[in-house]
């Protein structure tokens, strides 16, 4: 489990280094187009316990649109199935998704299988995000830094500016 969060903290490493900004790239061979955010967020306090949230992308009609959020999680429980992600804003209001994946022990969730979901978490500033381990309850409360707390918000942004 150690191993799959330091993955994810060299995956950060890499993309940050790029930050706003969406990465487009077509495959010559299969003419398949990808889209990537440059940016994830690292959800951790000390790099042992914690999630990476990524926004996927994907390319409709010439158009980045968002497909959904994969968590990869490290230290909350040991197997994954029906997790949540908690929001809370600013404002103090909270916003609940729960995964829709199939049961794993690599510490993998996708949330908001039919991309509906983003408009609910991308207008206000975020200042915590919990994620809950559906299956043993256990959970991580991420504390974002004032830079942080407009990252759904700046997603959205890149999107808009990327589609003009």
């Amino acid at each position: 489990m150690m191993m799959a969060l330091m993955m994810c903290f060299v995956n950060v490493s890499y993309t940050q280094s790029k930050p706003d900004s969406i990465h487009y790239e077509k495959d010559i061979m299969t003419d398949k187009e990808y889209a990537i955010f440059y940016e994830s967020l690292l959800c951790s306090n000390d790099g042992k316990v914690g999630f990476l949230l990524t926004i996927g992308l994907e390319i409709k009609n010439g158009d980045v649109v968002y497909s959904g959020i994969r968590v990869g999680s490290a230290g909350i429980g040991t197997c994954n199935e029906k997790d949540q992600l908690i929001f809370l804003f600013e404002d103090g209001t909270k916003y609940t998704i729960t995964s829709w994946n199939d049961f794993n022990c690599k510490g993998n969730s996708w949330f908001d299988l039919y991309h509906k979901e983003f408009n609910n978490f991308n207008t206000k500033k975020v200042t915590h995000i919990r994620f809950v381990n559906g299956r043993s309850y256990d959970s991580f409360t991420y504390q974002l830094k004032p830079d942080e707390q407009g990252y759904f918000i700046k997603c959205l942004k890149l999107m808009n500016e990327y589609n003009r």
